[in-house]
């Protein structure tokens, strides 16, 4: 069959196929060129989960007749000023959100300059103007969309329940509003408000989208490094969700979804975290134009960094280096899955530490330590968990601070202790290899690109996995595997840590797994649950926990202790009244 060109209605449904695909696709598009248009307000109203009817509504700059015209004309935009696409200000830019809406809808657009006495009314058919006529309207834009993918019925039934599709919509809308909190929103829906946010500091809205229980138990923050700019939120450990679904991200103000910004969140919050559990956050990065290319896809959710590795390890460093400030935080809300019990499986051995040894180490450091009369004098400004006055069901340490008191796990918080202690010594010295003999040879196969593990052999080997490149690109020689993984299969494992490295630029999965049997090793050596404790023993091991990074939860994201201040408890027996 020979090359022949396209027609003009195939060229342009093809490019709408690529915008817009579901009614949320529009919202987006919408609700991007009303911020772009320098709105204060914004009003959304839907039917039948955007199928029906679609209306956006802004108080911005507004468009002239001629500017109307020419907006449904693929490839024009307002908003690059200069013919490169290195310093891109505004959310849209590629001139294609309005003609790919209008061929595949019936959209009309009623505007007004503020220079101008009265807008214009316009219907637009096929991506030409079907009819138009003078509108008594406010400055600004009101685009409306009907009877969406009427021509093409395929895509169509395609489509969901109207209460699914208004979910995405619901999503997309909140975003947005979380990264412009200087505009006011309102969301009607079938008639019924979902929401209206008025104009508000970038904290309050926040609360708004993600809720007071987020704001109650997240870490603020703001820093720059280099010619990177990060703010936000993000939870703490013991506040999680079961799905990634409540992690948002933006680049200079664009909602994305990008997996090396998500590599870095996991490498964070790694050992902090219950099984299948995802921190809850909202995070804005902000980087000159230079440094970032979002001319990816059409929907401009995808990114790409100049630096990428200078990125990740930014954004990695400023989350570990804040979420160090939980040693003294916890949530104040968990969910009955929060305290599930954890099956941690059969470890013993692995490391050459046994559970008397380590239990009678710690009776003896702790032999003399604090003696029942001194317990009494401890200062509590020293030490922020107080003073231990006790133990009940030999579990839970009572223990008394300045104006609050505590309830400590003492399984979790000796836990924590441990395994911070046992991630030391690896980072110190290193997994123990396990010699392979003879090694085991691959050879060269560039469909499995084991070459990518060169520029990691060093972190490798501190992972127990000694690779051999000395004959590569023939073939690779694996002459030990980490001791503690046991029997692999070592030519899966390779896969694995190829398919990571290309994906998120690290072997994210023999550092977890490691760090995953650190943590199950931690939990059958620590202090158990209904075992006695002296007082001297009680307030040792709170000093030793006050001491620890991340002491307000195990390893496994469970709390290791909860507080209750004193005015508090004065208030349920109603000794303030």
């Amino acid at each position: 069959m020979p090359i022949r060109i396209l027609p003009s209605q195939l060229i342009y449904q093809i490019a709408s196929g690529e915008v817009i695909d579901r009614p949320y696709s529009i919202v987006k598009e919408l609700l991007e060129n009303a911020i772009d248009a320098q709105a204060s307000s914004i009003w959304m109203m839907l039917h039948n989960g955007g199928e029906s009817y679609i209306s956006v509504k802004d108080n911005g700059t507004g468009m002239c007749l001629e500017d109307i015209e020419l907006a449904v004309k693929h490839h024009t935009t307002s908003k690059l000023t200069a013919d490169n696409l290195e310093n891109i200000q505004t959310l849209g830019f590629r001139g294609e959100a309005l003609p790919s809406i209008s061929f595949v809808s019936r959209m009309s657009i009623t505007s007004k300059c503020k220079e101008d006495e009265w807008g214009w009314f316009v219907q637009f058919e096929d991506q030409s103007i079907a009819s138009f006529k003078p509108s008594i309207c406010t400055t600004g834009t009101h685009v409306e969309v009907r009877d969406l993918f009427y021509k093409t019925p395929n895509r169509l039934k395609f489509l969901k329940t109207p209460e699914w599709e208004f979910q995405g919509i619901l999503n997309t809308f909140k975003r947005l509003t979380m990264a412009y909190p200087s505009i006011a929103f309102n969301l009607n829906n079938d008639k019924k408000t979902i929401i209206n946010f008025l104009a508000a500091s970038f904290e309050d809205r926040i609360a708004d989208v993600l809720g007071e229980a987020f704001k109650d138990n997240s870490l603020m923050i703001e820093e720059r490094r280099g010619y990177i700019r990060l703010k936000g939120f993000i939870s703490l450990p013991s506040f999680t969700q079961s799905t990634a679904n409540f992690q948002y991200l933006f680049v200079n103000g664009r909602p994305i979804n990008n997996k090396l910004l998500s590599s870095a969140i996991r490498v964070a919050y790694e050992g902090l975290l219950f099984r299948n559990r995802y921190p809850m956050l909202a995070l804005f990065l902000d980087i000159p134009g230079e440094y970032v290319d979002i001319n990816i896809h059409p929907k401009k959710y995808e990114v790409r960094f100049k630096e990428a590795e200078f990125v990740k390890e930014t954004i990695k460093n400023i989350l570990k280096e804040t979420l160090t400030k939980t040693r003294f935080a916890v949530s104040t809300s968990f969910g009955e899955e929060t305290f599930s019990s954890f099956d941690s499986g059969d470890f013993s051995g692995i490391v050459p530490f046994s559970k008397k040894n380590l239990r009678e180490e710690f009776r003896r450091k702790n032999k003399g330590h604090l003696s029942l009369n001194e317990s009494l004098d401890i200062s509590y400004r020293q030490y922020p968990l107080g003073q231990a006055i006790g133990q009940i069901y030999n579990t839970y340490i009572i223990s008394e601070g300045e104006e609050k008191f505590f309830i400590i796990d003492q399984h979790a918080a000796h836990e924590r202790i441990l395994y911070e202690e046992i991630k030391e010594s690896l980072k110190g010295r290193g997994l123990k290899i396990t010699p392979l003999n003879p090694p085991l040879n691959f050879k060269f196969d560039p469909a499995k690109r084991f070459d990518v593990l060169l520029k990691y052999q060093k972190e490798l080997k501190l992972f127990g996995l000694n690779i051999n490149f000395k004959d590569y690109p023939q073939f690779l020689r694996v002459e030990g595997i980490p001791e503690i993984l046991g029997e692999i299969n070592v030519e899966s494992l390779l896969s694995d840590l190829v398919e990571e490295i290309i994906e998120f630029g690290e072997p994210l999965r023999l550092n977890e797994h490691v760090h995953q049997l650190c943590s199950t090793l931690s939990c059958h050596l620590s202090i158990r649950g209904g075992e006695k404790l002296s007082l001297q023993e009680l307030n040792k091991l709170l000093r030793e926990i006050e001491g620890v990074n991340y002491s307000g939860q195990c390893n496994h994201g469970r709390p290791t202790y909860l507080s209750l201040r004193k005015r508090d408890l004065e208030k349920i027996f109603r000794r303030n009244t």
